[in-house]
């Protein structure tokens, strides 16, 4: 059997999966040329899972990558397709592909959410500062997404003991990074920020941040065009703003610098220090990942992130999981910019145009690597690891501390590296290699 060049070790599929299109359809210019590139490791990657110890990290870790490739060949393959039944079936691999690497929102979890999401708008009926016409309508349409089986279903959550555990970790933060974090609150906290402005406080906190985690040396700020997203790329040690990113306050822009470099730049750096897999992340790592990042943002900001239970709602309802159909992204797109709407009404009084941009960005995440038109329906699920992971990193921290374990030792323990603490086998992998 003849030798195959090696693949390269990690597929990047948000890149190629973000649009460079923002208008009434989706476009992918980085999609076909990544297909491309990656297309002559498929059988090397195939030699990779085969060759591994079953059951191992390194199995699960080639499968993966595997699965990552099939992904976007289901996308290149769906936006290139010759007719319209073609492009459904695509579609729909496409989405069964999302699903079977970032699973699938749970029902009786999505109305649980939904049912109070529900309830927060409805504390809005008779305020003057409420288009209460439009909250009509949006209600309503929340209404008929809501399962009518699973209405009633409730979950027990342990209320004062999270925000016993979030006081912790800001005491955490605060203790270890105050200098950088500060940076935030020498102004008023509600204070908008236009991109150019967050740039500029983030690399000043960045620059001390540097004092307390040499790691952070060679990292810096960049502001990249046609985007709204703000991310990390541990490749070339950059936290990139979108240029049209809406504008932010300096309370969302602290939550944003723990979310983004003292969660997912951090893990990468010090996962560095031990091997190639903790830097880029073990298999089952990014639900802790985003959750971890949440519950940071959360604990430093007071506030929940809203898009936690947006995302997860929103991707059970594109999804069919709250209705009998799926639901195309101009449907999902009218009703977002609604809620963001009202939103604006009720508390930071955004320009419409910032509404919409905002809406946009978080629509399209949903349907990105799909045409995103109405006939066309295809879903990306990875987005309900925020919620996920949320939960899921709440009741491990819980059960730490419950055990006797200090806030110090938990979070210098998650942050060796990328990697899920509830999973066995990956603590197992850590452990070893420490």
């Amino acid at each position: 059997m003849p030798r195959h060049a090696k693949a390269p070790k990690i597929i990047s599929i948000l890149k190629p999966l973000t649009p460079t299109d923002l208008g009434d359809s989706l476009e992918y210019e980085l999609l076909e040329e990544t297909v491309e590139k990656n297309e002559p490791y498929e059988q090397s990657r195939l030699e990779e899972v085969l060759s591994a110890q079953p059951h191992s990290i390194e199995e699960k870790t080639a499968t993966r990558q595997l699965a990552y490739h099939y992904l976007l060949k289901t996308a290149h393959n769906a936006m290139n397709a010759s007719s319209e039944s073609s492009q459904a079936r695509w579609l729909d691999r496409y989405t069964q592909a999302s699903i079977e690497i970032f699973g699938a929102p749970l029902k009786k979890r999505a109305n649980q959410l939904l049912n109070e999401h529900i309830q927060q708008f409805e504390a809005f009926k008779n305020s003057e500062q409420v288009d209460q016409v439009l909250l009509e309508e949006y209600l309503a349409w929340l209404d008929s997404k809501r399962s009518r089986d699973t209405r009633a279903s409730s979950e027990e959550h342990e209320t004062e003991s999270i925000e016993n555990l979030l006081v912790d970790i800001s005491g955490f933060l605060h203790k270890r990074y105050s200098e950088a974090l500060d940076v935030f609150t020498k102004e008023n906290i509600d204070e908008k920020n236009t991109i150019v402005e967050a740039k500029e406080k983030i690399e000043t906190a960045l620059e001390k941040l540097k004092d307390i985690e040499p790691g952070f040396s060679s990292w810096k700020v960049k502001i990249i065009s046609n985007k709204d997203v703000i991310s990390v790329d541990p490749e070339t040690k950059t936290l990139q703003l979108g240029k049209n990113r809406a504008a932010m306050t300096n309370a969302e822009l602290k939550g944003l610098f723990c979310h983004e470099l003292l969660v997912h730049a951090l893990r990468s750096i010090n996962g560095a220090k031990i091997d190639e897999n903790l830097a880029f992340g073990l298999p089952d790592y990014l639900d802790t990942e985003e959750g971890l990042g949440t519950l940071f943002e959360y604990a430093i900001t007071k506030q929940m992130p809203e898009k936690n239970a947006d995302r997860y709602i929103d991707i059970a309802i594109a999804l069919g999981t709250l209705g009998e159909t799926m639901v195309p992204r101009p449907e999902l797109m009218q009703y977002v910019v609604m809620r963001e709407t009202l939103r604006s009404q009720t508390d930071v009084n955004y320009a419409q145009s910032e509404v919409e941009t905002k809406a946009r960005a978080h629509v399209n995440r949903i349907y990105r690597g799909t045409p995103g038109t109405e006939d066309a329906i295809g879903v990306f699920t990875k987005d309900i690891v925020y919620q996920e992971g949320f939960d899921a990193i709440c009741s491990y921290l819980l059960g730490q501390r419950k055990s006797g374990v200090s806030i110090d030792e938990i979070i210098d323990f998650v942050m060796i590296g990328k990697f899920n603490p509830t999973s066995e086998k990956e603590v197992a992998y850590v452990t070893k290699m420490y």
